[in-house]
Protein backbone atom coordinates (compact mmCIF):
# COMPACT_ATOMS: atom_id res chain seq x y z
CA UNK A 1 0.00 0.00 0.00
CA UNK A 2 2.90 2.48 0.77
CA UNK A 3 4.58 1.63 -2.58
CA UNK A 4 1.44 2.29 -4.06
CA UNK A 5 1.10 5.65 -2.16
CA UNK A 6 4.06 6.88 -3.21
CA UNK A 7 3.94 6.18 -6.70
CA UNK A 8 0.85 8.41 -6.93
CA UNK A 9 2.50 11.39 -5.04
CA UNK A 10 5.38 10.67 -7.87
CA UNK A 11 3.36 10.85 -10.00
CA UNK A 12 1.50 14.31 -8.89
CA UNK A 13 5.15 15.62 -8.44
CA UNK A 14 6.29 15.03 -12.28
CA UNK A 15 2.51 15.54 -14.09
CA UNK A 16 2.99 19.04 -14.25
CA UNK A 17 6.36 19.70 -15.81
CA UNK A 18 5.08 16.88 -18.09
CA UNK A 19 1.90 18.75 -18.95
CA UNK A 20 3.44 21.79 -19.25
CA UNK A 21 6.19 20.37 -22.16
CA UNK A 22 3.76 18.95 -23.67
CA UNK A 23 1.41 22.09 -23.62
CA UNK A 24 4.48 24.08 -25.24
CA UNK A 25 5.01 22.01 -27.95
CA UNK A 26 1.70 20.29 -28.83
CA UNK A 27 2.25 17.02 -27.98
CA UNK A 28 -0.71 14.76 -27.64
CA UNK A 29 -1.14 14.10 -23.67
CA UNK A 30 -1.69 10.22 -24.34
CA UNK A 31 1.17 9.87 -25.64
CA UNK A 32 3.10 12.02 -23.76
CA UNK A 33 2.07 9.72 -21.05
CA UNK A 34 2.72 6.69 -22.44
CA UNK A 35 6.43 7.75 -23.47
CA UNK A 36 7.02 8.77 -20.02
CA UNK A 37 5.59 5.70 -18.35
CA UNK A 38 7.83 3.08 -21.57
CA UNK A 39 10.48 5.75 -21.09
CA UNK A 40 11.11 5.05 -17.05
CA UNK A 41 10.52 1.43 -17.53
CA UNK A 42 13.39 1.16 -19.96
CA UNK A 43 15.08 3.69 -17.48
CA UNK A 44 14.87 1.31 -14.66
CA UNK A 45 15.56 -1.96 -16.40
CA UNK A 46 19.20 -0.93 -17.71
CA UNK A 47 20.30 0.40 -14.26
CA UNK A 48 18.38 -2.56 -12.69
CA UNK A 49 16.28 -0.19 -10.75
CA UNK A 50 18.97 1.28 -8.61
CA UNK A 51 18.21 5.11 -9.08
CA UNK A 52 14.85 6.26 -7.89
CA UNK A 53 14.35 8.44 -11.03
CA UNK A 54 11.26 8.66 -13.24
CA UNK A 55 12.04 9.72 -16.77
CA UNK A 56 9.95 12.82 -17.68
CA UNK A 57 9.60 14.99 -20.73
CA UNK A 58 12.45 17.48 -21.03
CA UNK A 59 11.98 20.79 -21.81
CA UNK A 60 15.40 21.95 -22.57
CA UNK A 61 14.32 21.04 -26.17
CA UNK A 62 11.36 22.71 -26.47
CA UNK A 63 12.61 25.90 -28.82
CA UNK A 64 14.13 23.21 -31.42
CA UNK A 65 11.02 20.72 -30.79
CA UNK A 66 8.57 23.83 -31.67
CA UNK A 67 10.65 25.09 -34.61
CA UNK A 68 12.08 21.84 -36.43
CA UNK A 69 8.10 20.91 -36.03
CA UNK A 70 6.04 24.00 -37.10
CA UNK A 71 9.07 24.19 -40.30
CA UNK A 72 8.77 20.31 -41.20
CA UNK A 73 6.57 18.25 -39.26
CA UNK A 74 6.07 17.21 -36.17
CA UNK A 75 8.07 13.89 -37.36
CA UNK A 76 11.17 15.36 -37.72
CA UNK A 77 11.06 16.48 -34.35
CA UNK A 78 10.46 13.18 -33.44
CA UNK A 79 13.47 12.47 -35.63
CA UNK A 80 15.35 14.70 -33.32
CA UNK A 81 14.30 13.51 -30.23
CA UNK A 82 15.93 9.91 -31.65
CA UNK A 83 18.72 11.35 -32.40
CA UNK A 84 18.94 13.53 -29.05
CA UNK A 85 18.76 9.90 -27.58
CA UNK A 86 21.35 7.84 -29.68
CA UNK A 87 23.85 10.90 -28.67
CA UNK A 88 23.04 10.46 -24.87
CA UNK A 89 24.07 6.22 -25.69
CA UNK A 90 27.27 7.72 -27.31
CA UNK A 91 28.32 9.90 -24.65
CA UNK A 92 27.36 7.18 -22.04
CA UNK A 93 29.46 4.48 -23.73
CA UNK A 94 32.07 6.95 -24.41
CA UNK A 95 32.05 7.90 -20.60
CA UNK A 96 31.84 4.30 -19.28
CA UNK A 97 35.24 2.97 -21.33
CA UNK A 98 37.13 6.66 -20.67
CA UNK A 99 35.77 7.69 -17.22
CA UNK A 100 37.93 11.00 -17.43
CA UNK A 101 35.95 11.88 -20.31
CA UNK A 102 33.41 13.30 -17.52
CA UNK A 103 35.75 15.70 -15.92
CA UNK A 104 37.21 16.94 -19.25
CA UNK A 105 34.49 19.24 -19.50
CA UNK A 106 34.71 22.17 -17.02
CA UNK A 107 31.66 22.74 -14.89
CA UNK A 108 30.91 26.50 -15.38
CA UNK A 109 30.98 25.66 -19.11
CA UNK A 110 28.36 23.47 -18.93
CA UNK A 111 26.35 25.45 -16.31
CA UNK A 112 26.59 28.84 -19.05
CA UNK A 113 25.07 25.91 -21.22
CA UNK A 114 22.33 25.53 -18.99
CA UNK A 115 22.02 29.47 -18.25
CA UNK A 116 21.40 29.35 -22.23
CA UNK A 117 19.20 26.62 -22.79
CA UNK A 118 16.71 28.96 -19.86
CA UNK A 119 17.33 32.04 -22.02
CA UNK A 120 16.64 30.17 -24.66
CA UNK A 121 13.24 28.94 -23.44
CA UNK A 122 11.72 32.30 -21.63
CA UNK A 123 11.03 34.08 -24.70
CA UNK A 124 8.95 30.91 -25.43
CA UNK A 125 7.18 31.28 -21.96
CA UNK A 126 6.20 35.18 -23.10
CA UNK A 127 4.75 34.14 -26.16
CA UNK A 128 2.27 32.02 -24.16
CA UNK A 129 1.50 34.73 -22.25
CA UNK A 130 1.08 37.03 -24.52
CA UNK A 131 -2.87 39.22 -24.20
CA UNK A 132 -2.55 37.37 -20.37
CA UNK A 133 0.28 39.22 -18.54
CA UNK A 134 -1.08 40.07 -15.57
CA UNK A 135 -2.88 36.44 -14.71
CA UNK A 136 0.54 35.47 -15.80
CA UNK A 137 2.01 37.47 -13.11
CA UNK A 138 0.06 36.47 -10.71
CA UNK A 139 0.78 32.69 -11.21
CA UNK A 140 4.35 33.06 -11.31
CA UNK A 141 4.01 34.95 -7.54
CA UNK A 142 1.86 32.38 -6.16
CA UNK A 143 4.75 29.88 -7.31
CA UNK A 144 7.60 32.32 -5.97
CA UNK A 145 5.35 32.64 -2.25
CA UNK A 146 5.44 28.36 -2.87
CA UNK A 147 8.85 28.55 -3.54
CA UNK A 148 10.72 30.29 -0.76
CA UNK A 149 8.20 28.12 2.21
CA UNK A 150 9.95 25.39 2.90
CA UNK A 151 7.11 23.40 3.57
CA UNK A 152 6.02 24.17 -0.26
CA UNK A 153 8.74 24.41 -1.73
CA UNK A 154 8.87 20.57 -3.48
CA UNK A 155 4.91 21.37 -4.63
CA UNK A 156 5.61 24.65 -6.11
CA UNK A 157 5.09 23.13 -9.84
CA UNK A 158 1.60 21.58 -8.93
CA UNK A 159 0.29 24.61 -6.56
CA UNK A 160 1.35 27.42 -9.23
CA UNK A 161 -0.46 25.03 -12.13
CA UNK A 162 -3.63 24.41 -9.95
CA UNK A 163 -3.61 27.92 -9.14
CA UNK A 164 -3.51 29.03 -12.74
CA UNK A 165 -6.39 26.32 -13.93
CA UNK A 166 -8.28 28.09 -10.67
CA UNK A 167 -8.04 32.00 -12.05
CA UNK A 168 -8.66 30.46 -15.65
CA UNK A 169 -12.11 29.14 -14.31
CA UNK A 170 -12.93 32.72 -12.44
CA UNK A 171 -11.85 34.57 -15.16
CA UNK A 172 -13.75 32.25 -17.68
CA UNK A 173 -10.77 32.00 -19.59
CA UNK A 174 -10.55 27.91 -19.45
CA UNK A 175 -11.18 26.11 -22.49
CA UNK A 176 -13.50 23.62 -23.82
CA UNK A 177 -13.85 20.04 -23.45
CA UNK A 178 -12.14 18.29 -26.62
CA UNK A 179 -11.97 14.74 -26.79
CA UNK A 180 -8.54 13.96 -28.53
CA UNK A 181 -9.30 10.20 -28.38
CA UNK A 182 -7.17 7.15 -27.72
CA UNK A 183 -3.16 7.15 -28.27
CA UNK A 184 -1.85 8.52 -31.50
CA UNK A 185 1.80 7.21 -32.78
CA UNK A 186 3.59 9.11 -35.02
CA UNK A 187 6.63 7.60 -36.55
CA UNK A 188 9.84 9.67 -36.45
CA UNK A 189 11.77 10.81 -39.77
CA UNK A 190 15.09 12.53 -39.93
CA UNK A 191 17.07 15.61 -41.59
CA UNK A 192 19.84 17.99 -41.08
CA UNK A 193 17.87 20.07 -39.22
CA UNK A 194 16.58 17.80 -36.59
CA UNK A 195 20.10 16.87 -35.66
CA UNK A 196 21.38 20.24 -35.59
CA UNK A 197 18.62 22.04 -33.53
CA UNK A 198 17.72 19.11 -31.18
CA UNK A 199 19.84 16.26 -31.14
CA UNK A 200 23.03 17.81 -30.53
CA UNK A 201 21.21 20.20 -27.45
CA UNK A 202 22.05 16.44 -25.63
CA UNK A 203 25.13 17.09 -25.02
CA UNK A 204 24.83 19.72 -23.16
CA UNK A 205 21.57 18.10 -21.41
CA UNK A 206 23.19 15.00 -20.54
CA UNK A 207 25.74 16.49 -18.48
CA UNK A 208 22.96 18.21 -16.23
CA UNK A 209 21.38 14.52 -16.44
CA UNK A 210 24.37 13.20 -14.59
CA UNK A 211 23.81 16.17 -12.00
CA UNK A 212 20.38 14.97 -11.46
CA UNK A 213 21.35 11.02 -11.32
CA UNK A 214 24.49 12.40 -8.83
CA UNK A 215 21.78 14.25 -6.32
CA UNK A 216 19.19 11.47 -6.66
CA UNK A 217 21.88 8.87 -5.40
CA UNK A 218 22.17 11.48 -2.71
CA UNK A 219 18.70 11.40 -1.50
CA UNK A 220 18.81 7.15 -1.65
CA UNK A 221 21.97 7.59 0.17
CA UNK A 222 24.29 5.94 -1.96
CA UNK A 223 27.69 7.35 -4.03
CA UNK A 224 27.46 7.40 -7.79
CA UNK A 225 30.55 6.87 -9.41
CA UNK A 226 31.48 7.57 -13.07
CA UNK A 227 30.38 3.94 -14.25
CA UNK A 228 27.00 4.99 -12.51
CA UNK A 229 26.76 7.99 -14.15
CA UNK A 230 27.28 6.21 -17.55
CA UNK A 231 25.25 3.47 -17.26
CA UNK A 232 22.49 6.58 -15.98
CA UNK A 233 23.08 8.26 -19.46
CA UNK A 234 22.82 5.19 -21.90
CA UNK A 235 19.91 4.21 -19.99
CA UNK A 236 18.34 7.88 -20.26
CA UNK A 237 19.64 7.62 -24.09
CA UNK A 238 17.97 4.43 -24.81
CA UNK A 239 14.27 5.52 -23.07
CA UNK A 240 15.12 8.93 -25.79
CA UNK A 241 15.08 6.82 -28.62
CA UNK A 242 12.19 4.85 -27.02
CA UNK A 243 9.99 7.81 -27.14
CA UNK A 244 10.94 9.47 -30.54
CA UNK A 245 10.44 6.21 -32.18
CA UNK A 246 6.64 6.73 -31.86
CA UNK A 247 6.06 10.33 -31.72
CA UNK A 248 7.29 11.46 -28.39
CA UNK A 249 10.27 13.67 -26.92
CA UNK A 250 13.81 13.76 -25.54
CA UNK A 251 13.20 12.31 -21.97
CA UNK A 252 15.26 13.36 -18.38
CA UNK A 253 15.42 13.18 -14.95
CA UNK A 254 13.23 15.12 -12.77
CA UNK A 255 15.03 16.88 -9.60
CA UNK A 256 11.13 17.80 -8.30
CA UNK A 257 10.69 13.94 -7.23
CA UNK A 258 14.32 13.97 -6.63
CA UNK A 259 12.93 16.89 -3.92
CA UNK A 260 9.81 14.87 -2.62
CA UNK A 261 12.62 12.08 -2.06
CA UNK A 262 14.60 14.53 0.28
CA UNK A 263 11.47 15.21 1.76
CA UNK A 264 9.69 12.19 2.44
CA UNK A 265 13.30 10.16 2.92
CA UNK A 266 11.24 7.23 0.74
CA UNK A 267 13.77 5.78 -1.08
CA UNK A 268 12.35 2.52 -2.98
CA UNK A 269 12.53 2.88 -6.66
CA UNK A 270 10.03 0.37 -7.23
CA UNK A 271 7.74 3.60 -6.05
CA UNK A 272 8.73 5.18 -9.41
CA UNK A 273 8.15 2.13 -11.54
CA UNK A 274 4.26 2.09 -10.21
CA UNK A 275 4.57 5.83 -11.51
CA UNK A 276 5.59 4.64 -15.14
CA UNK A 277 2.94 2.10 -14.83
CA UNK A 278 0.25 4.70 -13.74
CA UNK A 279 1.20 6.62 -16.62
CA UNK A 280 0.67 4.06 -19.34
CA UNK A 281 -2.20 3.58 -17.94
CA UNK A 282 -3.44 6.89 -17.99
CA UNK A 283 -2.66 7.53 -21.56
CA UNK A 284 -5.26 5.30 -22.77
CA UNK A 285 -7.89 7.21 -20.64
CA UNK A 286 -9.09 10.04 -23.16
CA UNK A 287 -10.59 12.43 -20.76
CA UNK A 288 -7.37 12.95 -19.24
CA UNK A 289 -5.91 14.54 -22.31
CA UNK A 290 -9.84 16.10 -22.82
CA UNK A 291 -9.25 17.71 -19.54
CA UNK A 292 -5.91 18.86 -19.97
CA UNK A 293 -6.46 20.49 -23.22
CA UNK A 294 -8.99 22.89 -21.03
CA UNK A 295 -6.12 24.45 -19.61
CA UNK A 296 -4.89 28.08 -21.18
CA UNK A 297 -1.67 28.12 -22.99
CA UNK A 298 -1.09 30.81 -20.97
CA UNK A 299 -0.92 29.05 -17.27
CA UNK A 300 1.82 26.67 -19.12
CA UNK A 301 3.79 30.08 -19.97
CA UNK A 302 3.62 31.40 -16.88
CA UNK A 303 5.47 28.44 -15.02
CA UNK A 304 7.77 28.20 -18.11
CA UNK A 305 8.47 31.80 -17.53
CA UNK A 306 9.05 31.06 -13.34
CA UNK A 307 10.90 27.28 -13.76
CA UNK A 308 13.82 28.46 -16.46
CA UNK A 309 14.29 31.56 -14.90
CA UNK A 310 14.77 29.92 -11.60
CA UNK A 311 16.78 27.02 -13.59
CA UNK A 312 18.50 30.70 -14.70
CA UNK A 313 19.43 31.98 -11.44
CA UNK A 314 20.88 28.51 -10.20
CA UNK A 315 22.80 28.03 -13.16
CA UNK A 316 24.40 31.68 -12.55
CA UNK A 317 25.57 31.08 -8.55
CA UNK A 318 26.67 27.83 -9.70
CA UNK A 319 29.12 29.67 -12.51
CA UNK A 320 29.97 31.93 -9.46
CA UNK A 321 30.93 28.77 -7.08
CA UNK A 322 33.22 27.68 -10.07
CA UNK A 323 37.04 28.17 -9.43
CA UNK A 324 38.19 27.79 -13.03
CA UNK A 325 35.97 29.93 -14.57
CA UNK A 326 36.94 32.14 -17.66
CA UNK A 327 35.06 35.21 -18.21
CA UNK A 328 36.41 35.21 -21.88
CA UNK A 329 35.08 31.81 -22.32
CA UNK A 330 31.32 32.67 -21.04
CA UNK A 331 31.71 36.01 -23.22
CA UNK A 332 32.71 34.27 -26.32
CA UNK A 333 29.61 31.37 -25.35
CA UNK A 334 27.08 34.14 -25.38
CA UNK A 335 28.03 35.87 -28.74
CA UNK A 336 27.78 32.54 -30.20
CA UNK A 337 24.46 31.98 -28.86
CA UNK A 338 22.95 35.03 -30.02
CA UNK A 339 24.80 35.31 -33.16
CA UNK A 340 24.09 31.72 -34.19
CA UNK A 341 21.03 31.40 -36.99
CA UNK A 342 18.42 28.95 -35.13
CA UNK A 343 17.22 28.09 -38.01
CA UNK A 344 20.71 26.45 -39.13
CA UNK A 345 22.18 25.37 -36.27
CA UNK A 346 21.78 24.84 -32.04
CA UNK A 347 22.83 27.90 -30.74
CA UNK A 348 22.95 26.58 -27.70
CA UNK A 349 25.45 23.39 -29.29
CA UNK A 350 27.71 25.87 -30.95
CA UNK A 351 28.28 27.76 -28.12
CA UNK A 352 29.71 24.71 -26.10
CA UNK A 353 31.95 24.04 -29.21
CA UNK A 354 33.17 27.57 -28.95
CA UNK A 355 32.94 27.47 -25.56
CA UNK A 356 35.32 24.11 -24.99
CA UNK A 357 37.86 25.76 -27.62
CA UNK A 358 38.52 28.51 -25.64
CA UNK A 359 38.66 27.26 -22.44
CA UNK A 360 41.39 24.84 -23.34
CA UNK A 361 43.01 27.45 -25.40
CA UNK A 362 43.02 29.99 -23.16
CA UNK A 363 43.39 28.33 -19.67
CA UNK A 364 46.94 28.46 -17.72
CA UNK A 365 49.63 25.55 -18.86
Amino acid sequence: MKLFFYGVLHTLISLTCILFVAGSTGLNVSLAFLTVGLGTLVFHLLTKNKFAAIMGLSGSYIGGLVLVGSQYGVEYAAGGSVLAGIIYVLVGLLAKKYPKIIGSFPKYVLNTAVLLIALNLLPVGVNLIAGHEIAAIIIIAVALVSYVNKKLNAYTLPIALIFGVLLATVTGNLGTFTDFGTVSLVFPKFNFEAFALIGVVAIAVAFETMGDITNCGMAQGIETDEHDLADALVANGAASVVSGAIGGVPLTSYSENVGLIYATKYTNPWAQVVTALIYIVLAFVPAVSGVVGMIPSYVFGAVLIFLFGMIGISSVCKIGESNDKNPNTMIAMLVTFYATPSTLFSPIAAAIIVGMIFHYITRER
